[in-house]
């Protein structure tokens, strides 16, 4: 069994990858959407695709490992019942990180667009992006406060 601590800093350091990660592809995909397409280069395609490929996909599956690898490790009883430690908690974190992977792969799938056909708005990906940071404030205090516990 490897300590609890490790996998609780692995994970952490996968969050701040993958939040860190598609913070800055959102970002910058957004105000790449918002030049003219004449302005923008293969070398910004290839920074979004970096930011992506080399820091959100790996951070998704480092928190994503070490989260499961947790759980595992503690056994699922308390997490999953509703009237142990976590209460509805972990239910409500577990369907906010469902959320986030899906706006994941929804980031990714509108920047391949965009790369092959330009199709894309400043606006969307701000509210993608205001939607991520959003997520990334409500889950740490549900975890650290087990509000609905």
């Amino acid at each position: 069994m490897i300590d609890l601590g490790w996998l609780r800093g692995f994970h952490v350091i996968g969050l701040i990858l993958w939040m860190g990660g598609l913070f800055a592809l959102t970002s910058h995909l957004g105000t790449s959407a918002d030049m003219d397409p004449s302005d923008r280069t293969d070398a910004m395609e290839g920074f979004e695709r970096k930011t992506y490929y080399f820091s959100a996909l790996p951070g998704l599956i480092l928190s994503l490992v070490t989260g499961l690898w947790m759980m595992f490790q503690n056994g699922f009883a308390g997490y999953l019942n509703v009237d142990g430690t976590w209460g509805a908690t972990f239910h409500a974190k577990l369907t906010l990180i469902v959320v986030l992977i899906g706006i994941d792969q929804f980031v990714h799938f509108k920047m391949r667009r965009f790369h092959g056909s330009g199709e894309g708005s400043r606006g969307l990906f701000m509210a993608l992006h205001g939607t991520i940071g959003l997520m990334f404030i409500v889950i740490p205090i549900l975890v650290q406060t087990k509000l609905l516990a």
